[in-house]
């Protein structure tokens, strides 16, 4: 069988080298000759560094370790990327809080989830789910809106009785304009139905999510209130922002 010669971009050195391999050779074989031929194309641990292969019209996708590198659709010439695994990732919790981990980009949602809880402090890992964070939840104006809206009351409550007319129209101003805020955050927001959970069993490049993406993790499950510990902060204020903004989908406020 013809040996099968790659283009292997060393990222951390901005160099490609031409090297070969048996196309029946596992990709953690393939890893091993590199790091043998090219030692000092690692910084920090070997383990964390792999082979990656960028698609057209695609963001790529690790090539997992276990599998023979005819597995994948690889042809003398092609090139493969050799670099670390580790990156930083962005994630946002239903309080607006927002917090940046390292994860092995190579690994499943479902790895990612239980390593992002466990570093934020959430426990009940089972009972949680991670989206993709969409920028347009941004609450600035939201929180703009309700400033502006507090200014103005102060405002109206100064007001004589003489001018008890134009203190009503400005209240039914704030009350429409209100109305409208309230009636864009549900247009945002979705129902457990709609939400689009990134499947666990895929990593975040099988799911179109890169560098580039942040996500927001979210409470999927409630299997019993015991599971609830009134004792533990993070996970009572996560909950509490979740029903709060169910409230706001049913306008029961």
């Amino acid at each position: 069988m013809a040996a099968l010669s790659l283009k292997v971009n060393l990222v951390k050195q901005k160099t490609i080298k031409t090297l070969q391999f048996e196309p029946t050779i596992l990709v953690q074989d393939a890893l091993r000759i590199i790091d043998e031929k090219v030692p000092q194309a690692t910084e920090g641990e070997r383990t964390n560094y792999g082979l990656f292969l960028g698609e057209e019209n695609e963001r790529g996708r690790w090539l997992e370790p276990s599998r023979p590198l005819n597995f994948y659709p690889l042809s003398s010439g092609d090139m493969v990327e050799y670099k670390s695994k580790i990156r930083l990732l962005k994630v946002y919790t239903m309080d607006g809080a927002v917090k940046t981990v390292q994860i092995d980009d190579s690994k499943t949602v479902g790895d990612i989830l239980q390593s992002v809880c466990a570093k934020m402090g959430v426990g009940n890992s089972e009972e949680f789910s991670l989206v993709l964070y969409d920028e347009t939840m941004d609450e600035s104006e939201e929180m703009k809106t309700a400033t502006l809206n507090r200014g103005t009351l102060k405002k109206d409550k100064t007001g004589t009785g003489g001018h008890h007319s134009v203190k009503d129209v400005s209240m039914k101003k704030m009350e429409e304009r209100d109305r409208r805020k309230m009636d864009e955050m549900k247009k945002k927001l979705h129902t457990d139905d709609e939400v689009q959970w990134l499947d666990l069993d895929k990593t975040l490049r099988e799911q179109g999510i890169d560098e580039t993406h942040s996500l927001l993790l979210k409470r999927k499950f409630f299997y019993s209130d015991q599971n609830v510990d009134i004792k533990d902060p993070v996970q009572l204020n996560l909950l509490y922002m979740q029903v709060i903004i169910c409230l706001l989908k049913f306008d029961t406020f």
